[in-house]
């Protein structure tokens, strides 16, 4: 048996080597990490559509800031814009905004609408940037639980 194995030694290796390089597509994609919020809402979602779901939104950006180990969030509920004179700024959500006045505003902002809103207007984003804690790994599931609680 060991004289076998020596003896087909290469075709043995250029065998295993050929199927590690067929297998190699499938590998790749099954431990491609997914980070895009469209595999956490169904196809055709209104949620950022109306403004009461653009409200909620705002919220939870504004609870999220309020979380100990949170320094900010850059989202709708931060979000300002021009306006005035040299350096004013007034908030990007107005107390009776809808999606049509929500997009005509960041019509004139590209840079701004492309960081929270996907092209299609369908995506929020919400960047959570957090402190730096000598212990956040002891911290990490306190934080993930007022998160999603």
């Amino acid at each position: 048996m060991i004289d076998l194995l020596h003896r087909l030694r290469y075709p043995l290796l250029a065998a295993l080597a050929l199927a590690m390089a067929l297998l190699w597509p499938g590998v790749r994609a099954a431990v491609a990490v997914d980070n895009s919020l469209s595999i956490w809402f169904l196809e055709g979602d209104p949620a950022l559509r109306t403004p009461a779901n653009q409200r909620r939104l705002a919220a939870l950006s504004a609870a999220l800031g309020r979380l100990p180990a949170v320094h900010s969030v850059l989202g709708l509920a931060a979000a300002r814009r021009p306006a005035g004179g040299l350096g004013g700024t007034t908030p990007l959500l107005a107390t009776d905004f809808d999606s049509a006045a929500l997009r005509q505003a960041l019509a004139r902002q590209p840079t701004l609408r492309d960081q929270l809103f996907s092209p299609d207007f369908r995506t929020a984003r919400l960047l959570v940037t957090l402190r730096q804690l000598p212990d956040f790994d002891q911290r990490r599931g306190a934080g993930r639980a007022a998160v999603r609680g």
